[in-house]
């Protein structure tokens, strides 16, 4: 997978969150990120969430986190922690 273990910052506790869709998802669906730069609580490190769309429920594009949690409350949607923290600073804000 091309990627380096460090178990120091594996021990980083209070991250925002990166949610990766796991299974079916909609066309184009990007990594969802919990915080960006300019925010009070930004880092380029991130707590790893895996998102799946239950069987019964039809994938949209997501996001944000808050539509993320909008869509749990519909039971569509579940959430697990994966217990990874991913270093990968966001360095460009934009749209597409």
């Amino acid at each position: 997978m091309h990627i380096n273990y460090s178990a120091s910052i594996g021990k980083v506790k209070g991250l925002p969150e990166i949610y990766l869709v796991e299974g079916h998802a909609a066309t184009g669906q990007l990594a969802i990120f919990g915080s960006e730069p300019g925010e009070k609580n930004y880092s380029p490190l991130w707590s790893e969430t895996i998102l799946t769309w239950k069987a019964s429920a039809k994938p949209v594009l997501i996001t944000s986190d808050t539509q993320i949690d909008k869509i749990e409350k519909t039971g569509k949607l579940r959430e697990r922690e994966r217990h990874v923290v991913l270093n990968c600073p966001i360095i460009k804000v934009g749209k597409g």
